[in-house]
Order: structure tokens, then C-alpha cells, then sequence
């Protein structure tokens, strides 16, 4: 019997007189996907971006697209990072504000309309900033003072303060209220969104396809209105054209349009809905609505889909609109998912774990490549900091290879899996242990000299992990 004993893997190599130290900082805690290219952060606090380049939105000040996670030389000071539809913002440790990308309207604040931004750009010089939504081309801010701020575009009212058709290159106060909470802004209808802190919800500027509840001879409206009078609103995310909203006991609602069933109300394609509504009767943990489409996942840890999958965004393996929510795949252990853009969605699992699919054009499924996925696909996994088993089921030899290693196994399920990762979390090979005992003869030649992980799975559980050296 093989005695295998439950432990963290954490290991320090001295190669060349550099020391490679590999921990959890490889993992994402946060995901932000804009119209066709992705923001994310890692638990270290540096930032990565992929997908869509050409409009400065991933700061690589080269204007490409990344079909692959780049690694933003920016250091580690970031509090939280968001994608709007073509640009990006983020957040220091010390609460300045800066973005990047589409300055399309005076969008990024900067107090000019030059078109594209190809680097991190402070946003004024204020140091109290707490959260930032990008819309289409406006964007709207919280500091931490309580106050919420606008800028950009400014042609049916999004500024909030009563006044139009004059775009705003800097941020500026919307009414004098300091008790704000939450935020969002849609990336296609000119609307903003906020939540106070006593559960209160409101919004304002367009009022198209019904979002901000209102069909009245107004369209617009031009200061922040009270949505409803309900007061235990606790989170919002605006879709293309529909609204998505939990309550303090993690009740779904939904308004606004519906003609791919995006609201999730398992009713046949209808008009807008200027109704709040409740969807079903389930609790949801999180969601988050994109161009006619929408995610969740509920307090159970499952993951769910609805609206439009012409082109198999939703996820479920299929190209049929979904009326009510879906599941995707049967794991219990999506963290948190983002679809802000077209067509696609990405996630993370509470391992830090990054999952993608749907469209890719752009490269935005960071898979390093351009080729679409109907299910959701793990790209990069967090293996460094996930339990593990000390065994000797899997041996490597020779490690340190130069051009070929023979991974051996033995006595591992023919539902076991050998993947390969560099320290960035990528996955580079996969070999599925259908014998349950054999040999892997995996081809290194193309790996750069480094360190890699070797790591043994059964059924997305980490049982065993092996560090393979390349020279």
C-alpha cells in the first residue's frame, strides 16, 4: 500500500543563480471582459490582458492583439482592475485612478478626445477612488468618500448632473450625494446605475428598450432616479439592453430587453420589460449580463446560462437561444464569470483556475489562438497552490531533460489526466492515462529552459504534482 501524505507544494529553485520561487501567485482573483479583449488580476496584485489590442485597451503600447495572457510591466499596486467596452481602467494601492484604450468622447477622462490611448494614463490626480464601471464610451466612478463621478459621453444625460449634448473630458460629480455603494454602466446603452447605501436603486441617461423602468414622453432621464422602492438592492450589471440585479437574500431580477430571452423568465422572445421581476425562485451567488446574454452562477457553486447563443457563447455546447437559465457542465466550483462583450464569456474556479469560451476573433479565450470554443475550456490553471499527494504513481525521467521525457505511470483511473504547466499557470500538453499504466514520451525541445509543473488529475482534482526541469 502506498502511504500518501496531504501537504501544499511550495519550492524555491536555484538555477543559473536565479531563484525561481513558484506560489499562488500564479492565480487570478479577478476577471473584467470588455467588447473583445479581457482584463485580469492576479492574487499578487499584478495585472494581466489578452485578446483585442488595436484600440489601446491592453496597454502594451503596441496597439496588437494577445491571443495568450500578457504580463503588464506595472508592478504589483493595483487594487482592482475593469474593462469597458474598448478601453481599461484600474485602480493603485494608493487610489489613483488610470486607464487605457478608446478615448472615443473624452472616455478615459484625461481631458482630451485623442482617439486611442497605448499606456497607462493617470485619470486627474485624485487618490481616493474605490471603483470605476466603463460603459460604451462614458464612464462613471466611486470614490471612497461616497461620491460618484462621471465622464465621457455625454449626449442623452449619462453625466447625471441635468445637463446634455456636451461630452465631458474629466471627471465631474454627479448631484452632491456622498452615500453610494455599487456601480455599473452599460456597454451599449447610454445608461449609468448605482446602488446606495441603503439598498436604494437608481439610474440614469437612456432610457432605451425600458432600462431605466420608465415609458413615459421623457426618454431620458437626466439626473439619477429612483428605479423602485425597494431597499434591499445589493448588486447590479448592465447587458447590452437588459439589466440584471440581486437582492440581499441573492434573489435574481431582471428588466429591459428580452428578444433572446435574455431576461431569463423562460417566456417566448417579447419586448422590452420596464417590470422588475423576479427570475425564479433560486439564490445566485453572482451575475453578469452581456450583449443579449446573460451568466450566473448560484450559491451552490453551479454555473448557468441564457439569451442568445447563435454562435454557442452560452457555453452549453449547442448554438439554441436559452429562455430560462441553463446549466453549463455539472462543477460546483465556479467563483465568479464576466461576458461585458460580444459573444463570449470567461471565469474563474475557487482555485484561481481561468476558464473561457465562446468566440475568439481576437484571441480573447487567451488559448493562443484564434479558434472558437462551444465549452467552457480551462487555459490556465493554478496548480502551484492547490493541495496535492506526495506518491509515486507518476515518475519522470531524466529530469532535467534536454529534448524528451518519459513520464511513467501506474495504478492511476482511465479517467486521470497528465497535464503540463509553465510557472505562469499555462497549460502546455495534456496526455489522458487511458491504460492506467503506461508511458508518456513528451517532447520538451520546443520549452524554453526553465522550470515546468507536472500535474496529475482525476476528474479536475489535483492528486499528484512533479516539478520537471528543462535545460
Amino acid at each position: 500500500m502506498k502511504i500518501k501524505m496531504k501537504t501544499k507544494i511550495f519550492f524555491t529553485i536555484v538555477l543559473w543563480g536565479i531563484t525561481i520561487t513558484a506560489q499562488s501567485q500564479t492565480c487570478f482573483s479577478n476577471i473584467s471582459s470588455g467588447a473583445w479583449h479581457v482584463s485580469a488580476q492576479k492574487t499578487d496584485g499584478s495585472l494581466l490582458v489578452w485578446g483585442s489590442g488595436v484600440l489601446g485597451q491592453l496597454a502594451n503600447t503596441t496597439g496588437v492583439d494577445e491571443p495568450a495572457p500578457v504580463a503588464l510591466a506595472n508592478g504589483t499596486n493595483w487594487l482592482l482592475v475593469k474593462s469597458g467596452r474598448a478601453n481599461t481602467f484600474a485602480i493603485r494601492s494608493d487610489n489613483t485612478l488610470w486607464g487605457t484604450g478608446n478615448n472615443g468622447y473624452g472616455a478615459l477622462g484625461i481631458g482630451s478626445t485623442v482617439g486611442e490611448i497605448f499606456e497607462w494614463t493617470q485619470i486627474g490626480t485624485a487618490s481616493n477612488w474605490a471603483k470605476v464601471a466603463g460603459g460604451g464610451y462614458f464612464t462613471i466612478g466611486l470614490k471612497t468618500n461616497g461620491s460618484l463621478w462621471g465622464w465621457g459621453e455625454n449626449t442623452t444625460y449619462q453625466m447625471g448632473n441635468n445637463t446634455c449634448c456636451v461630452n465631458q473630458l474629466t471627471p465631474i460629480q454627479i448631484g452632491t450625494d456622498t452615500d453610494w455603494k455599487e456601480i455599473n454602466a452599460s456597454t451599449f446603452v447610454a445608461a449609468g446605475f448605482a446602488i446606495k447605501n441603503n439598498g436604494t436603486l437608481w439610474g440614469w441617461g437612456s432610457n432605451a428598450s425600458g432600462v431605466l423602468c420608465d415609458y413615459s414622453s421623457t426618454p431620458n432621464r437626466p439626473i439619477p432616479a429612483q428605479l423602485n422602492p425597494d431597499t434591499d438592492w445589493k448588486s447590479i450589471t448592465a447587458g447590452g439592453e437588459h439589466i440584471l440585479a440581486l437582492k440581499n437574500n441573492n434573489t435574481l431580477w431582471s428588466w429591459g430587453a428580452n428578444q433572446f430571452g435574455q431576461l431569463g423568465r423562460d417566456t417566448s422572445p417579447s419586448n422590452a420589460s420596464i417590470e422588475i421581476l423576479q427570475v425564479g425562485t433560486d439564490t445566485w451567488k453572482m451575475v453578469t449580463a452581456g450583449i443579449s446574454l446573460s451568466y450566473g452562477i448560484k450559491t451552490d457553486g453551479t454555473l448557468w446560462a441564457w439569451g442568445k447563443n447563435d454562435l454557442g457563447q452560452l457555453g452549453n455546447g449547442n448554438t439554441v437561444n436559452q429562455f430560462a437559465p441553463i446549466q453549463i457542465g455539472t462543477d460546483n466550483n465556479w467563483n465568479s464569470v464576466s461576458c461585458g462583450g460580444y459573444d463570449f464569456a470567461v471565469a474563474l474556479k475557487t482555485d484561481g483556475s481561468l476558464w473561457t469560451w465562446g468566440q475568439n476573433s481576437f484571441g480573447q479565450l487567451a488559448n493562443g489562438s484564434t479558434v472558437p470554443e462551444l465549452l467552457p475550456t480551462n487555459v490556465i490553471s493554478c496548480p502551484l497552490s492547490a493541495e496535492s499527494f506526495i506518491a509515486q504513481n507518476v515518475n519522470l525521467h531524466p529530469n532535467p531533460t534536454k529534448e524528451f521525457v518519459i513520464i511513467a505511470y501506474e495504478n492511476l483511473s482511465n479517467t486521470a489526466s497528465i497535464e503540463v504547466y509553465d510557472l505562469m499557470g499555462r497549460l502546455l500538453s495534456k496526455h489522458y492515462a487511458k491504460n492506467q499504466t503506461g508511458d508518456w514520451r513528451l517532447n520538451t525541445s520546443s520549452y524554453p529552459t526553465g522550470v515546468y509543473v507536472v500535474v496529475v488529475k482525476d476528474k479536475n482534482q489535483i492528486i499528484e504534482q512533479h516539478k520537471l526541469l528543462k535545460e
